[in-house]
């Protein structure tokens, strides 16, 4: 099985042969935000909630907390997000999802500017999600 940030490359190389090869704008932003989707599970995850004292290994893990089922995964990625990530990926990953369910739902014909748009987003996700992590350091008590 592939990796996550393998996947959210692979999905973003999708992305852009579409944009340099077609017209079809919908899937040009629908293969974005799926590409966004993977950076972001790749950033987050495995991480540890304080609160329910529980280590989640992968996105289908947490999904799979009984806390949480029911809940719609896209609805609980955007939470993790704000919680995760910086307001700007937050911001950035929302718009790009209204984007994306626009197109897939409602109408199909969006702009050159639309997909300018959601590159622009995915290449702002992409550079805080594949930035290197910063080590936590305990801090020294001094004497």
């Amino acid at each position: 099985m592939a990796n996550r940030l393998d996947h959210a490359k692979h999905n973003k190389a999708v992305c852009l042969f579409l944009k340099e090869n077609t017209d079809f704008n919908d899937w040009i932003i629908t293969t974005a935000f799926y590409s966004s989707v993977h950076f972001l599970r790749h950033k987050i995850f495995p991480f540890h909630s304080h609160y329910y004292k529980t280590k989640y290994e992968t996105f289908d893990d947490y999904c799979a907390d009984p806390v949480n089922r029911g809940e719609n995964k896209h609805t609980l990625l955007q939470g993790i997000v704000e919680e995760k990530c910086s307001e700007e990926t937050s911001l950035n990953f929302r718009k790009l999802k209204d984007l994306c369910w626009n197109a897939r739902y409602l109408n199909y014909k969006l702009t050159q500017g639309d997909v300018t748009r959601a590159l622009a987003y995915l290449d702002q996700i992409e550079s805080e999600c594949t930035a290197p992590k910063r080590v936590k350091r305990k801090r020294i008590k001094k004497k």
